[in-house]
């Protein structure tokens, strides 16, 4: 009979905490199934876990959902027990040579093309770029980066001619908005670059999301630099609100003298939801956590990230600009002032 501790502390978590019960002389484990609901019957269960080549693998024989027990198993769950995280992950990894566990990518297996078109609105967006953060980007450096200029010319290189919005909403997205690409190449994380009063009464925030595929799932909207970590050594996460933020702590601060770092905006979300998707999808433990944070972002939202990583001692650094006038990092070098202090 193949086993393993990862599976028996699996199986006796879902048992006390899920209704779970053991099957196949405790070679499996069968519970409700969290992704169709199951049956009407409340004591029906046709989701069943057990072991393949030392893999932890699930198989729903009413909808037929089936994959590894991994960290989107745990998060569909609705659990964030980093410990039980962390045990599956680990085993698995182990395992399976199918899981790389040497280096983390941030790029999804669905790789865009980024092919961006040379004319004067893209280079005005360019423009804007350079003169906001201070920097001398190149348009080549802005596929390095996920940052689409135009939606259009992003969607016919990626032979995607449905819209997903209607057609005088995308008209403007694609003419006053610049568009940064989730982790997950599935969402367009959409910044207005005019006056609210140019655009409809619906665009008129900052921020506006355009939902490539038009998925339900936005677990993964958040704007990360590409890059790759080394998740056996000690990482760097450094997040911010938006994605010109973060760009401003890539390159006008001194977190960019740190290898192994992570670069994140949470797009709109919350900051404790971003940390939880770092510990939950990657098994992240070994870090230290840097939020810079918008200087109207009270530290109660900082509070709550304290609690959540105060049983695992990993250090939090709270950084606000300080610079007479400035709120963010969304500006260049010498309008800030980096104030940090240690809060964990």
């Amino acid at each position: 009979m193949e086993t393993n501790e990862a599976f028996e502390a699996l199986k006796t978590f879902l048992i006390q905490n899920y209704g779970a019960k053991v099957a196949s002389g405790g070679r499996e484990i069968i519970k409700r199934c969290h992704i169709c609901g199951d049956s009407r019957d409340p004591s029906s269960r046709h989701m069943y876990i057990g072991l393949r080549d030392g893999v932890i693998l699930y198989n729903c024989f009413k909808c037929n959902a089936s994959g590894v027990v991994d960290s989107k198993f745990f998060r569909d769950l609705g659990c964030y027990d980093v410990d039980m995280i962390n045990i599956c992950n680990k085993n698995n990894a182990k395992g399976s040579s199918l899981i790389n566990q040497n280096k983390s990518s941030f790029y999804r297996k669905r790789i865009p093309n980024l092919t961006i078109t040379e004319d004067s609105r893209t280079m005005k967006k360019l423009e804007y770029i350079n003169n906001r953060l201070g920097v001398r980007l190149k348009l080549s450096d802005l596929a390095e980066f996920k940052i689409v200029p135009n939606l259009y010319d992003y969607l016919n290189h990626n032979d995607m001619p449905r819209l997903t919005r209607y057609k005088d909403v995308c008209d403007q997205l694609d003419l006053y908005f610049l568009g940064f690409l989730s982790a997950d190449n599935a969402y367009l994380i959409m910044r207005r670059l005019v006056d609210k009063t140019e655009v409809l009464q619906g665009l008129q925030g900052r921020y506006v999301n355009y939902n490539i595929y038009d998925l339900k799932d936005n677990s993964y909207r958040y704007y990360i630099l590409p890059g790759f970590v080394d998740p056996s050594q000690h990482i760097r996460i450094n997040i911010a609100e938006g994605p010109f933020d973060i760009l401003g702590v890539r390159f006008n601060t001194n977190a960019h003298d740190y290898n192994n770092s992570i670069y994140a905006a949470i797009g709109g979300k919350s900051y404790i939801n971003l940390v939880k998707f770092f510990i939950t999808e990657y098994g992240f433990m070994n870090f230290e956590l840097h939020i810079y944070a918008d200087n109207d972002v009270d530290n109660y939202e900082i509070e709550k990230i304290s609690t959540v990583l105060n049983p695992y001692r990993t250090p939090i650094y709270l950084h606000r600009n300080t610079f007479p006038g400035e709120k963010d990092y969304g500006v260049t070098s010498d309008h800030i002032i980096d104030s940090v202090m240690q809060i964990l």
